[in-house]
């Protein structure tokens, strides 16, 4: 039977590399950051303004969700 340092070291090669954590935290805080601003810019619903976001992160390059308005328009180019 295992020992406990062993599930610790099996744990522990199971963590993500720091660099992947960050590219991850990262990409989490501009999906939230892009669905809270087409939801408070636009006005879309919560869904709609995810799936915008997804769309213009992963530069599928689909239509709007919604006509863009000019602030709108300003808040995706950055």
């Amino acid at each position: 039977m295992g020992s406990f340092d062993e599930g610790r070291e099996f744990l522990k090669a199971l963590r993500p590399s720091p660099r992947l954590q960050v590219s991850l935290g990262l990409f989490g805080l501009a999906l939230a950051a892009g669905t809270g601003g087409y939801w408070f810019i636009e006005g879309m619903t919560p869904g709609d303004a995810f799936y915008q976001t997804i769309i213009t992160l992963s530069t599928v390059g689909f239509d709007e969700v919604e006509p863009f308005s000019t602030a709108g328009k300003v808040f995706t180019s950055f």
